[in-house]
């Protein structure tokens, strides 16, 4: 007999109550919490035929005294209907109502939105509070209840994270593919691959030392400190061989990246032929600030052993430089204070690391690849509607030279002088001439195979010009012409200022133009212009600007304020251009639009009704190309540039394109109109060269392109058709105009320029 506290809630089952508990529990399905409840039931009935008390019973079945204890007070105050009904509080998760596919749609709509006024994010509460709003009558939402359904949906609103959003463009995508295939190229000790980052340390001292970690405690640091200024790392990795190199700097300006480079090529790799350098496009990574360093010798020098290729813009997870920054950080810098307290200690502290993992020489373990990221990442490709459209040069296919193959160049190459300088004699034959506002005019005639200027196009204001630099202007040789500054009433020239983005791209057309030929790496000229069949006056850009056309001009009453009397004022406002003498009337506003740009022919403002026509030209061999497509359609420089790769050089290893220098992106165009593969396929045998706006003159095809159209103009050419016999036959009899100059000719032909520099 037990011995105890009497039992307060006994629990005896009749027959019919046994079989309906062992029905339950027996059952295949049903609620796991009513087969339990059935199960204790069974055990309290049973538990004073074997001497056994409550607690031995939620020892055997695995439940707490306590459930054994409420089961057996349901069944003595309510029988079986008590402990197999479940009721639940209202407040209960299980009690609430179950997510419907409207309501999902209702909760991932709203979380999805500015959370209300006053708070910073959404929470479950509140979220809840939201629902049972909308649902005042009907539902009962509780804030697990909602917990479930955003896990069901995989929301976290009350996360967020810092991520470089990329804008998806043609530009983007031929960036980012270009630096995944230099990844891809295997080791070559005479090619180092470099990628190159800058990352800011603040320098922090602490006013009081640490108390030290012991056991049960750990470090202590105070949260007063004093800040020592911050310092500019500059960090060099090559990844396929864990080859790391930091330098701690006081800034990081154009001069101090200039040495940083100079460094890298000349200490670090100095026995490598060309060192493929990969980095972001900050303003200060640029050719132009090896000029700004260095003479014009030594900047040419470290350029020529560079082959740059820049991440994308937001696209800087890109560069392995930024993982060996975080590794930098994570093994040499403390997190949340420095205890390099001087730039001194934290040049000790990089080289100490540095030391270390030049040791371990451990590769960055880069496994994206093009194929991979095509696979992997399909939306970086799916570019938005406005880049999706056909070139329109399909429209002019019959009249293009696509299938021209009745002419035959000559595979021998044109014979390429490098002139000396000469101050007192011929320098050069092609020409730009710019008024004081760096507009620029041309009026260019051909004699053999030199373009020259002709009397009409105020050759005195250039003659004025060259006796300010102690040089004379032969017929038909003459030395570019510098602008004035803006708004200037005197006639004295100014000097330029100093324009490192004409001195080192500039040098590098020149370059360029004084290769040896070579078959496999023809170089390539291209320059898109426009022509107006329906209305020849809206070719006004093409025309000479005539003194005697200035009486017209002057009686106009539009004008009667503005007008010069010379002709030297006259180059002062680009609205003096005149049109023809045959025609009475004034420049209308389009004109003017287009004249306003520093190089009309290379404005896109045009009417629909324009023709745009691609210029190509090899200088070194004479061959001509051209391509006729609608003016604004950018994609036809894709065109022209797969015409060239698929049909005219096709065993080229290498074309190098002078493309002018605000027009260099529209290389990527490729992917607007070409799947990947083959874009990509395509620009891997093309290298781009810049031509500087200021230097528009250097681009054969742009003086070609001229000359093809004035004469275009003169004879009145007002149809397709016309003007696609005229380009075929300017494309087969016409010589092609050549660059007389070298690096020390362009020197010192502008040395004005140089002489700015500050070494």
């Amino acid at each position: 007999m037990l011995v105890g506290r009497p039992d307060l809630y006994p629990v005896q089952l009749t027959s019919e109550q046994i079989a309906i508990t062992k029905q339950i529990l027996y059952q295949n399905k049903g609620c796991e919490t009513i087969k339990q409840r059935a199960n204790v039931l069974m055990g309290l009935d049973q538990m004073s035929k074997v001497g056994m008390n409550k607690g031995d019973i939620g020892c055997l079945l695995n439940v707490s005294n306590k459930t054994v204890y409420n089961i057996s007070k349901l069944f003595f105050e309510g029988g079986l209907d008590e402990v197999f009904t479940l009721k639940r509080s209202p407040c209960s998760n299980t009690a609430q109502t179950v997510f419907d596919l409207r309501t999902e749609v209702l909760l991932l709509t709203m979380l999805c939105r500015p959370p209300p006024k006053g708070r910073s994010s959404w929470t479950t509460r509140l979220a809840a509070e939201e629902l049972s709003h909308l649902f005042p009558n009907e539902k009962n939402f509780s804030h697990t209840t909602v917990w479930r359904a955003m896990q069901k949906l995989e929301l976290k609103p009350h996360k967020s994270e810092y991520w470089n959003i990329p804008e998806l463009t043609p530009e983007f995508i031929y960036r980012m593919e270009d630096i995944l295939s230099v990844y891809e190229r295997p080791y070559n000790p005479k090619f180092p691959l470099i990628c190159m980052d800058e990352c800011a340390l603040q320098l922090l001292k602490e006013i009081k030392d640490r108390l030290p970690m012991k056991p049960g405690a750990t470090e202590k640091l105070d949260s007063v400190y004093s800040r020592l200024g911050v310092r500019d790392v500059f960090m060099f990795v090559e990844p396929l061989r864990g080859i790391f190199y930091a330098d701690a700097q006081k800034t990081r300006t154009a001069i101090d990246w200039a040495y940083q480079i100079k460094y890298l090529t000349d200490v670090l790799y100095p026995d490598a032929e060309k060192i493929v350098l990969v980095m972001d496009n900050l303003n200060t990574h640029l050719i132009e600030s090896l000029y700004k360093a260095f003479a014009p010798e030594e900047a040419k020098r470290i350029v020529d052993r560079l082959e740059i290729h820049y991440t994308p813009v937001h696209g800087s997870w890109l560069n392995m430089a930024e993982i060996a920054i975080n590794i930098m950080k994570r093994e040499a810098i403390p997190v949340y204070f420095k205890k390099e307290a001087t730039a001194e200690e934290l040049d000790s502290q990089l080289i100490h690391w540095m030391n270390r993992k030049n040791t371990e020489n451990k590769a960055i373990n880069w496994n994206l690849t093009v194929e991979k990221n095509r696979k992997k990442n399909p939306s970086l490709y799916n570019l938005p509607a406005e880049f999706s459209r056909i070139s329109s040069t399909e429209k002019f296919l019959s009249q293009n030279n696509i299938d021209d193959v009745n002419f035959k160049f000559s595979t021998e190459p044109r014979a390429i002088e490098n002139q000396s300088v000469n101050i007192d004699g011929p320098i050069i034959d092609l020409v730009a001439c710019m008024d004081e506002q760096g507009k620029v005019y041309f009026d260019v005639a051909r004699e053999n195979d030199r373009i020259i200027l002709s009397e009409n196009t105020g050759k005195n204001v250039v003659a004025e010009i060259l006796g300010k630099r102690k040089t004379r202007a032969e017929d038909g040789w003459i030395v570019p012409v510098c602008s004035m500054p803006k708004n200037s009433k005197s006639k004295d020239i100014a000097l330029p200022k100093a324009d490192y983005t004409f001195m080192a791209w500039g040098e590098q057309v020149v370059d360029a133009y004084n290769r040896k030929y070579d078959s496999r790496f023809p170089v390539i000229c291209i320059q898109k212009s426009s022509y107006d069949c329906q209305e020849l006056t809206g070719n006004t850009w093409l025309l000479n600007l005539k003194e005697e056309n200035l009486e017209k001009k002057r009686k106009s009453k539009k004008n009667d304020d503005l007008q010069p009397d010379s002709l030297n004022d006259n180059l002062k406002d680009d609205t003096n251009q005149v049109m023809p003498e045959e025609d009475d009337g004034i420049l209308n506003d389009e004109s003017k639009k287009i004249m306003s740009d520093n190089n009309c022919l290379n404005s896109d403002e045009n009417d629909d009704h324009k023709i745009g026509i691609t210029f190509m030209t090899e200088p070194l061999t004479g061959k001509k190309f051209f391509l006729i497509s609608d003016n604004k359609d950018q994609l036809s420089w894709a065109e022209a540039i797969a015409y060239l790769v698929n049909k005219e050089y096709p065993e080229a290893e290498k074309i190098t394109l002078l493309v002018p220098e605000n027009k260099s992106s529209l290389i990527s165009t490729i992917y607007q109109r070409y799947p990947p593969e083959e874009a990509s396929r395509i620009l891997n045998k093309v290298e781009t060269i810049k031509i500087p706006s200021s230097a528009a003159w250097l681009n054969i095809s742009e003086l070609e392109s001229i000359t093809f159209l004035r004469g275009c103009l003169k004879i009145g050419i007002n149809n397709i058709d016309s003007l696609a016999k005229e380009l075929k036959k300017w494309k087969q009899e016409y010589p092609c105009g050549r660059i007389k100059i070298n690096l020390q000719s362009f020197r010192t032909i502008f040395s004005d320029v140089y002489k700015f520099k500050k070494y």
